[in-house]
Formats: C-alpha cells, sequence, structure tokens
C-alpha cells in the first residue's frame, strides 16, 4: 500500500536525523525533492546527498517550462528550533552570476523563501507546474562602500529606478535635453549672439547711464535708440553704466571678454576717457582697460580685455567714460552698451 504525503514527510525527517546521528563516511542519497516558489510559477527539483556532516543540495530551477533550466546547488541543515533550512544558489542561463536564495521548512515539509532580490513568498512542497510570472532575475548585491578602484564602470544598462545608476550618455543625453531652445534671455538682456561665435552679448540700456557724481549739473532727454546727455556749464563730467550680469549660464561661470561702446558727441563735446572695470563686493575694483584718447564723431567702439577675466560670486562689470563740453547745454549721446562675455567649462564659483 502506497504511504501517504504525511508519512513520506515524517519518513524524510527521519532519515535525515538517522544520517545525522550515524553520520557514515560514504554519501547517502535520501532522494528526490520539489518545492514551488510562490508566487511565481518557478518550481526547484532537487536531490539531497548527506556527506559526512554536510548535507548538499543539486537539481534544477524549471523556469517555469523554458529552456534551457537554470541550475540549483547548495546546502542544507538543521536549525536550533527543528525546523531545516535552505542556503541556495540558482544559475541563470542569461547570466553567470548567481542569484542566492533561502528557505525554512518545517515538518510538513512546506515553509518560506526569500531571494537576494528581496523576492519571498510560500515554498510549497511537492506542487507541480502552475500559473504565476517566473521569478524576477536579480543582479549581483554589491556590498556597501563597493570601490572600482580608479577604473570605469562599463556595460551599465538604462536606468529604470529613481536609485539606479547612469551612464555618461544617458545624463549627456537628459541634460542636453533639459536645455534645448533655452535662452539667456531668462536672466540676461541679449541672447546668444550666434554670429559671434557663442559669446554671451549683454546690453545695458541707455537709460541704465547714470552720473558719476549726482552733483553734476547734468540733463537728460530720452529717445527709443539714445540717451542725450546736456551739461548746462562749461566742463567734464564722468558718467557709468553697470550690466545686470549674472556670473554663470547653466552651472558653469562665465569669462569676461570686453564692451561695445556706441556714442555721438554731436556739437561742442567730446569723449576724452573710457574705463573699463570690474566692481568688486567688497566695495572695490579692478582696473581691466584704460583709453584716454580723445575722440569726436558718431561711432561703436570696442574696449577688449588684455586678459578675459572669469567672474566671481559679487563681481559687476562696469563701464565709465568722461565727458567735456566747451559749450554750455551741448548734448552728448549714448546707445546701448554691450557687455561681451563667453562661457567656460568650469563649474559656477
Amino acid at each position: 500500500m502506497p504511504r501517504s504525503p504525511q508519512s513520506l514527510h515524517v519518513a524524510m525527517y527521519a532519515a535525515i536525523a538517522l544520517v545525522v546521528s550515524a553520520l557514515p563516511l560514504e554519501a547517502q542519497s535520501l532522494g528526490t525533492f520539489t518545492w514551488r516558489l510562490q508566487p511565481f510559477c518557478n518550481v526547484i527539483s532537487v536531490t539531497i546527498v548527506q556527506v559526512g556532516s554536510v548535507f548538499t543540495v543539486d537539481g534544477t530551477d524549471n523556469r517555469c517550462g523554458a529552456s534551457p533550466q537554470a541550475a540549483v546547488t547548495g546546502a542544507a541543515f538543521f536549525n536550533p528550533n527543528g525546523s531545516i533550512g535552505f542556503g541556495l544558489s540558482v544559475v541563470q542561463p542569461a547570466g553567470p552570476a548567481p542569484q542566492q536564495l533561502t528557505a525554512t521548512i518545517d515538518l510538513s515539509l512546506n515553509g518560506t523563501w526569500q531571494d537576494s532580490a528581496g523576492n519571498s513568498g510560500a515554498f510549497v512542497f511537492g506542487a507541480g507546474a502552475a500559473g504565476g510570472s517566473p521569478r524576477p532575475a536579480s543582479g549581483p548585491v554589491f556590498t556597501a562602500g563597493l570601490s572600482a578602484g580608479g577604473a570605469a564602470v562599463t556595460n551599465v544598462a538604462s536606468p529604470v529606478a529613481s536609485t539606479d545608476a547612469a551612464t555618461k550618455g544617458y545624463v549627456d543625453t537628459a541634460v542636453a535635453g533639459s536645455t534645448a531652445g533655452l535662452a539667456t534671455q531668462s536672466f540676461v538682456t541679449s541672447a546668444v549672439d550666434a554670429a559671434a561665435a557663442g559669446t554671451i552679448r549683454v546690453v545695458a540700456p541707455h537709460s541704465d547711464w547714470v552720473p558719476f557724481n549726482s552733483s553734476d549739473p547734468l540733463t537728460y532727454t530720452f529717445f527709443s535708440s539714445q540717451r542725450q546727455v546736456t551739461r548746462t556749464a562749461v566742463g567734464s563730467s564722468f558718467l557709468s553704466v553697470h550690466a545686470h550680469t549674472p556670473v554663470a549660464l547653466y552651472g558653469k561661470a562665465i569669462r569676461f571678454i570686453g564692451v561695445e561702446l556706441c556714442f555721438d558727441t554731436l556739437v561742442s563735446t567730446t569723449l576724452n576717457y573710457v574705463e573699463v572695470n570690474i566692481a568688486r563686493r567688497t566695495l572695490g575694483r579692478s582696473l581691466m582697460v584704460s583709453d584716454p584718447t580723445t575722440r569726436t564723431g558718431l561711432a561703436c567702439r570696442t574696449y577688449t580685455l588684455p586678459t578675459p577675466t572669469t567672474l566671481t560670486t559679487g563681481d559687476s562689470p562696469n563701464l565709465f567714460i568722461q565727458v567735456n563740453w566747451t559749450v554750455a547745454n551741448a548734448q552728448f549721446a549714448i546707445g546701448p552698451t554691450t557687455f561681451i562675455y563667453e562661457q567656460t567649462t568650469t563649474p559656477a564659483p
């Protein structure tokens, strides 16, 4: 008469206990057993063999009927509470890195399982093929603080979860997509001048010009294209303008290259002096360019710094000019003033 499943369970426990007590030198097979890894459709079939005090486990994971199957190796052991534990490695055909799996069963030969990817469920004895999805494959688990030793980490898949690693190509593409179509107009007064090989041209409107000394006898007339400055007495006055300039563009520092000044001396005025500075947040300034040449007429002149200067936090490029009036109430006209920069590869300060 065939034995019932319960008697088989007891027989297996009795056989293992007998082997443990006898500890023969030769290997003894306790038989082949199957378990299903619920809630998945995977069924593992393993042969348990006792060799001395060690119980080896060898067999296959049927991968829910897929071909080829996965190899299963490991060990079984008694726990102090009388349950039986399993420590198994499952090597999938798609990759040689083993996936770790542990299980614990009781007298019924049923129990629970979990793997190194965080999957878990019921470890169902004797269950055959059933519906459900295959157990998700897991990669090797890195230990905390793992170092690549200065070597590049290659063959990285595209990230899926927010905690996944990303390749340089993935990041470059994402950054390019996020900045596509953006112009510097979002925080400066002029877009990138494509005709000037990528330079950034920030326009200070003519209305931004102010007297260097507020007590000077100056009056102003505004037009759409210029600001005309009148001095009510003969003499010289300084005027200045500051550009509203960020010190960074898309996370990179920018470098100050020069200034373009457009002016018209009209009648009875001359441009006597030009000075390019960088005002500092310490209330000091750094002289970049000076030009003491007296000029007349209508012109646009570009003053280029001998050495382009990378801006740091609090820097503010500015331009000073000295104008001379030989006749009272004569006029000097100033147009928009363009400050010229270029982007660097240096992270913003």
